[in-house]
Protein backbone atom coordinates (compact mmCIF):
# COMPACT_ATOMS: atom_id res chain seq x y z
CA UNK A 1 0.00 0.00 0.00
CA UNK A 2 1.51 3.42 -1.12
CA UNK A 3 1.18 6.13 2.10
CA UNK A 4 0.02 9.56 1.36
CA UNK A 5 1.55 12.36 0.63
CA UNK A 6 2.90 14.32 3.49
CA UNK A 7 1.59 17.99 3.90
CA UNK A 8 4.45 20.39 3.27
CA UNK A 9 4.97 23.21 5.92
CA UNK A 10 3.47 25.84 3.37
CA UNK A 11 0.75 23.72 3.20
CA UNK A 12 0.35 23.22 7.46
CA UNK A 13 -2.39 25.39 8.25
CA UNK A 14 -0.90 28.16 11.10
CA UNK A 15 -0.12 27.37 14.71
CA UNK A 16 -2.51 29.38 17.22
CA UNK A 17 -0.10 31.91 19.38
CA UNK A 18 -0.13 31.46 22.84
CA UNK A 19 -0.21 34.04 25.63
CA UNK A 20 -2.71 36.25 27.58
CA UNK A 21 -6.21 37.59 25.67
CA UNK A 22 -6.10 40.66 24.92
CA UNK A 23 -8.49 43.35 26.89
CA UNK A 24 -11.06 45.20 24.81
CA UNK A 25 -10.98 48.95 25.13
CA UNK A 26 -13.97 50.14 26.39
CA UNK A 27 -14.42 53.68 25.20
CA UNK A 28 -16.90 55.78 27.72
CA UNK A 29 -18.61 58.62 26.19
CA UNK A 30 -17.18 62.27 27.82
CA UNK A 31 -19.86 63.50 29.28
CA UNK A 32 -19.38 67.86 29.48
CA UNK A 33 -19.42 69.37 33.19
CA UNK A 34 -21.83 72.10 33.54
CA UNK A 35 -21.41 74.27 36.31
CA UNK A 36 -24.16 76.33 37.76
CA UNK A 37 -23.80 79.88 37.94
CA UNK A 38 -23.19 81.25 41.50
CA UNK A 39 -25.89 83.87 43.13
CA UNK A 40 -24.25 86.67 43.73
CA UNK A 41 -26.96 86.89 47.03
CA UNK A 42 -25.42 83.97 48.61
CA UNK A 43 -23.13 84.58 51.30
CA UNK A 44 -22.09 81.24 52.35
CA UNK A 45 -18.20 81.03 53.32
CA UNK A 46 -16.44 78.21 50.88
CA UNK A 47 -14.63 75.00 52.15
CA UNK A 48 -11.01 75.82 53.55
CA UNK A 49 -8.41 73.76 51.66
CA UNK A 50 -7.21 70.61 53.75
CA UNK A 51 -3.36 71.25 54.15
CA UNK A 52 -1.08 67.80 53.47
CA UNK A 53 1.75 67.36 55.41
CA UNK A 54 4.34 67.25 52.98
CA UNK A 55 8.69 66.59 53.20
CA UNK A 56 9.21 70.24 51.25
CA UNK A 57 10.26 72.48 53.36
CA UNK A 58 9.50 75.90 52.59
CA UNK A 59 11.55 79.25 53.40
CA UNK A 60 9.84 82.18 54.65
CA UNK A 61 10.56 85.92 53.99
CA UNK A 62 12.06 85.94 57.26
CA UNK A 63 14.50 83.13 56.83
CA UNK A 64 15.48 84.49 53.83
CA UNK A 65 16.62 88.18 55.48
CA UNK A 66 18.15 86.39 58.05
CA UNK A 67 20.58 84.45 55.85
CA UNK A 68 21.37 87.13 53.95
CA UNK A 69 22.39 88.67 57.44
CA UNK A 70 24.58 86.23 58.32
CA UNK A 71 26.55 86.70 55.30
CA UNK A 72 26.66 90.15 55.36
CA UNK A 73 28.45 89.78 59.18
CA UNK A 74 30.91 86.84 57.38
CA UNK A 75 32.00 89.43 54.70
CA UNK A 76 32.33 92.06 57.41
CA UNK A 77 34.32 89.72 59.66
CA UNK A 78 36.86 88.84 56.80
CA UNK A 79 40.03 90.52 57.76
CA UNK A 80 41.04 93.27 55.39
CA UNK A 81 44.45 95.19 55.36
CA UNK A 82 44.39 98.90 55.56
CA UNK A 83 47.86 100.53 55.52
CA UNK A 84 48.44 104.59 56.85
CA UNK A 85 51.70 106.82 57.05
CA UNK A 86 52.25 107.67 61.26
CA UNK A 87 55.06 110.65 61.11
CA UNK A 88 56.16 111.14 64.60
CA UNK A 89 58.10 114.30 65.54
CA UNK A 90 61.87 113.82 67.27
CA UNK A 91 60.94 114.18 70.93
CA UNK A 92 61.86 111.34 73.43
CA UNK A 93 58.28 110.18 74.11
CA UNK A 94 58.26 108.91 69.94
CA UNK A 95 61.49 107.62 70.53
CA UNK A 96 60.20 105.10 72.76
CA UNK A 97 57.58 104.62 70.46
CA UNK A 98 59.79 103.58 67.95
CA UNK A 99 61.59 101.10 69.96
CA UNK A 100 57.93 99.45 70.88
CA UNK A 101 57.87 99.41 67.08
CA UNK A 102 61.05 97.74 65.97
CA UNK A 103 60.32 95.24 69.05
CA UNK A 104 56.50 94.85 67.08
CA UNK A 105 54.70 95.79 69.74
CA UNK A 106 52.21 98.35 70.74
CA UNK A 107 51.90 100.37 74.50
CA UNK A 108 48.74 99.05 76.18
CA UNK A 109 47.36 103.10 75.93
CA UNK A 110 47.91 103.88 72.54
CA UNK A 111 44.56 105.37 70.48
CA UNK A 112 43.68 107.89 67.73
CA UNK A 113 40.36 109.40 68.25
CA UNK A 114 39.25 111.42 65.67
CA UNK A 115 36.91 114.40 66.35
CA UNK A 116 36.21 115.21 62.32
CA UNK A 117 37.37 113.13 59.32
CA UNK A 118 40.86 115.28 59.25
CA UNK A 119 41.79 116.53 63.05
CA UNK A 120 42.59 113.33 65.71
CA UNK A 121 43.84 113.65 69.03
CA UNK A 122 46.72 110.85 69.37
CA UNK A 123 48.03 109.06 72.80
CA UNK A 124 51.51 106.79 72.40
CA UNK A 125 51.13 105.33 75.48
CA UNK A 126 54.42 105.88 76.88
CA UNK A 127 53.88 107.13 80.75
CA UNK A 128 54.45 111.64 81.53
CA UNK A 129 54.05 111.60 77.32
CA UNK A 130 51.29 114.06 76.72
CA UNK A 131 47.97 114.08 74.08
CA UNK A 132 49.30 115.44 70.90
CA UNK A 133 47.19 116.78 68.15
CA UNK A 134 47.25 115.06 64.54
CA UNK A 135 46.34 115.67 60.92
CA UNK A 136 45.19 113.62 58.10
CA UNK A 137 46.40 114.45 54.83
CA UNK A 138 46.83 113.28 51.66
CA UNK A 139 49.94 112.22 49.80
CA UNK A 140 50.91 113.40 46.54
CA UNK A 141 50.67 109.85 44.73
CA UNK A 142 49.42 106.34 46.19
CA UNK A 143 52.38 104.68 47.58
CA UNK A 144 52.68 100.70 48.22
CA UNK A 145 53.37 98.75 50.71
CA UNK A 146 55.21 95.49 50.51
CA UNK A 147 56.04 92.66 52.53
CA UNK A 148 59.29 90.30 52.25
CA UNK A 149 60.12 86.70 53.99
CA UNK A 150 64.06 86.43 52.52
CA UNK A 151 64.24 90.10 51.68
CA UNK A 152 64.38 88.71 47.89
CA UNK A 153 61.20 88.22 47.10
CA UNK A 154 58.81 91.24 47.54
CA UNK A 155 55.22 91.23 48.06
CA UNK A 156 52.46 94.07 47.40
CA UNK A 157 49.92 93.48 49.95
CA UNK A 158 48.11 97.67 50.07
CA UNK A 159 48.61 100.78 48.53
CA UNK A 160 48.58 103.86 50.79
CA UNK A 161 47.57 107.37 49.94
CA UNK A 162 47.25 109.10 53.02
CA UNK A 163 49.46 110.53 56.30
CA UNK A 164 48.64 110.98 59.74
CA UNK A 165 51.16 113.82 60.37
CA UNK A 166 51.14 113.93 64.53
CA UNK A 167 52.65 117.88 66.01
CA UNK A 168 54.44 118.51 68.69
CA UNK A 169 54.65 122.68 69.91
CA UNK A 170 58.08 121.66 71.50
CA UNK A 171 59.33 119.59 68.43
CA UNK A 172 58.34 121.06 65.51
CA UNK A 173 58.40 119.30 62.47
CA UNK A 174 61.13 120.98 59.31
CA UNK A 175 58.71 123.35 58.09
CA UNK A 176 56.87 122.23 54.89
CA UNK A 177 55.37 124.30 51.91
CA UNK A 178 51.96 125.17 51.99
CA UNK A 179 48.69 122.74 51.88
CA UNK A 180 47.19 122.19 49.01
CA UNK A 181 43.63 122.72 49.86
CA UNK A 182 44.65 122.41 53.20
CA UNK A 183 44.66 118.26 53.00
CA UNK A 184 46.77 117.82 50.36
CA UNK A 185 50.67 117.28 51.43
CA UNK A 186 52.87 119.27 49.80
CA UNK A 187 56.11 116.82 49.72
CA UNK A 188 56.37 113.10 49.25
CA UNK A 189 57.95 110.77 52.29
CA UNK A 190 61.57 111.34 51.26
CA UNK A 191 63.97 114.60 50.84
CA UNK A 192 64.26 114.43 47.08
CA UNK A 193 60.73 114.75 46.87
CA UNK A 194 60.12 118.05 48.11
CA UNK A 195 57.82 120.23 46.98
CA UNK A 196 57.11 117.41 44.39
CA UNK A 197 53.40 118.67 43.89
CA UNK A 198 54.71 122.10 42.55
CA UNK A 199 57.71 120.56 40.72
CA UNK A 200 56.74 117.64 38.99
CA UNK A 201 52.57 117.80 38.85
CA UNK A 202 51.36 120.70 36.65
CA UNK A 203 48.30 122.22 37.02
CA UNK A 204 45.59 120.57 35.69
CA UNK A 205 43.47 123.19 32.52
CA UNK A 206 40.29 123.46 33.32
CA UNK A 207 37.33 122.18 31.35
CA UNK A 208 35.93 125.27 30.78
CA UNK A 209 39.07 126.61 29.19
CA UNK A 210 39.26 123.31 27.20
CA UNK A 211 36.09 123.99 25.41
CA UNK A 212 36.87 128.05 25.08
CA UNK A 213 39.80 126.73 22.88
CA UNK A 214 37.56 123.82 20.73
CA UNK A 215 35.24 126.64 20.20
CA UNK A 216 38.15 129.46 18.74
CA UNK A 217 39.06 126.38 16.35
CA UNK A 218 35.84 125.74 15.13
CA UNK A 219 35.09 129.33 14.68
CA UNK A 220 38.62 129.34 12.54
CA UNK A 221 37.78 126.59 10.79
CA UNK A 222 34.42 127.96 9.47
CA UNK A 223 35.47 130.87 8.58
CA UNK A 224 38.12 129.74 6.53
CA UNK A 225 35.45 127.49 4.46
CA UNK A 226 33.37 130.88 4.18
CA UNK A 227 36.25 132.90 2.68
CA UNK A 228 36.78 133.22 -1.35
CA UNK A 229 40.35 133.58 -0.91
CA UNK A 230 42.80 132.28 1.30
CA UNK A 231 46.50 133.38 1.62
CA UNK A 232 49.18 132.27 3.58
CA UNK A 233 52.38 134.14 4.96
CA UNK A 234 53.03 137.12 3.43
CA UNK A 235 52.25 136.14 -0.23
Amino acid sequence: MQQPPQPTPAQLPPKPKIGRPRKEKVIKPKVPRIRKPRNPLDKTKKKEPVHVSTKIKITTAASGKEKKKEKLEELQEAPVEEHIILRLPPSPATQQFRQFVKKRRIPEGFSINFSDPRNAQINLGIPDSPSLSAKLVDLPCILESQKTFDNKQFYKIADICQMILVNDPKYPHPPIAAMVDKTGYPDGITPPLKSVRIRRFRKRMSKKAIEDVEKEVERLLQADLDAEDVKFGNS
